[in-house]
């Protein structure tokens, strides 16, 4: 069988977008791959959609081992079907039986990625729900520090009743879980203030824990602990005044957004991905604006920097730059071209799902082959 001749590198990525057109690839080893897909409504068999070899076999061979495309592999039916059936053609009859089974199986394979894929996709959103509690309490905790009331001292047998009583007309305080404990072996009195946002199961909470023994009333947020003394509980009681606002006039609707733009579906997720790849790949192959690329199920970090830029010589007072950009999944599906555009050209921008800043140029952040 004759041997492909060498290709371009900007086919490799060419290839990468048809591949999610097909429901399964099979393979022979790292030689050969067929990929295949059935839509009863429109042919009676299963359409050969990609033929693969020779040049590109091993990166494709690497690619698909952390694609999300099931890959069967038999070389004696791949061989054949290789030797045999042009790309476009439908699969002959003598494969059905066997074709049949795999695709018996292959909801149950897609159904199961699936599954995987939203386990992942609501580990990312969490991490990053939790980043954005710990970005607004931190805010509002600042805010709290700023403000230079003088309070007046309370007798510390007074504290519970102070705060009770301060709680109840904190505005937004009826919205909240309101839960008062105590804990015997640390000898403290604690509170639980929460609420959550139903529709996505998440929940937004602080405790207070009164401490006579340290003589402290310690307030905790997710990634902050404020102690103060415990005769200082209308200073408290102002830290937690902020602390209601944020959850009700920011971390609520942010987190909705934050899930909204975040929620995607599995086949979404890969043709993004893989665009998003090729236009970065295509981008350099034609002005040579270097890349990395880095991403969760729910965003993209890019760095780029031009080949003309990084090959220049640059004098003591002036630094190596590269744009460090973030983008959604949603946000590149809602106008891929916008994307296309901007890493010809990437400038500085402001929007919280799709940004760019100058950063100093740390190679290690780009692909292994243009790392120096």
């Amino acid at each position: 069988m004759k041997q492909k001749p060498n290709i371009p590198e900007y086919y490799f990525y060419h290839l990468l977008t048809t591949l999610s057109k097909s429901d399964v690839i099979l393979r022979n080893g790292t030689e050969q791959f067929i990929g295949l897909h059935y839509d009863s409504s429109e042919v009676d068999a299963p359409c050969i959609t990609c033929k693969e070899a020779a040049t590109l076999s091993n990166c494709l061979y690497k690619y698909l081992g952390t694609a999300k495309i099931p890959c069967i592999d038999n070389s004696l039916v791949t061989r054949d079907l290789f030797e045999n059936v042009e790309k476009g053609e439908l699969l002959p009859t003598k494969y059905y039986s066997y074709v049949a089974i795999i695709y018996t199986n292959l909801e149950k394979i897609k159904k199961r990625k699936e599954k995987i894929f939203q386990i992942r996709l609501r580990d990312d959103i969490d991490f990053k729900i939790n980043q954005l509690k710990r970005t607004i309490f931190n805010t509002a905790l600042k805010r709290f520090r700023e403000n230079e009331l003088k309070y007046l001292k309370n007798n510390s047998a007074d504290v519970e009743k102070i705060l009770e009583e301060g709680f109840a007309v904190i505005p937004d305080f009826k919205k909240m879980r309101f839960e008062k404990s105590y804990n015997e072996s640390y000898q403290t009195v604690e509170y639980y203030l929460g609420t959550e946002l139903r529709k996505y199961n998440i929940e937004f909470c602080f405790f207070i824990f009164v401490s006579r023994k340290d003589g402290l009333i310690y307030v905790c947020t997710p990634g902050s602990i404020e102690s103060l003394r415990i005769d200082e509980a209308e200073k408290v009681l102002n830290l937690v005044r902020e602390l209601i606002k944020a959850i009700f006039k920011e971390l609520i609707s942010d987190s909705e957004i934050y899930c909204k733009e975040f929620e995607i579906n599995l086949r979404l997720y890969e043709i993004a991905y893989t665009s998003m790849k090729t236009m970065l790949e295509k981008n350099y192959q034609k002005i040579g604006m270097e890349y990395g690329f880095r991403s969760d199920t729910t965003v993209v970090e890019l760095y780029l920097r031009k080949k003309e830029d990084s090959d220049s010589v640059t004098t003591k007072n002036q630094k190596k730059s590269m744009f460090y950009i973030v983008i959604s999944f949603n946000e590149f599906l809602r106008n891929p071209n916008a994307f296309k555009d901007f890493i010809k050209a990437p400038y500085k921008k402001r929007k919280w799902n799709f940004w760019c800043r100058e950063r100093k140029y740390k190679p290690e952040f780009f692909e292994e082959k243009f790392q120096k």
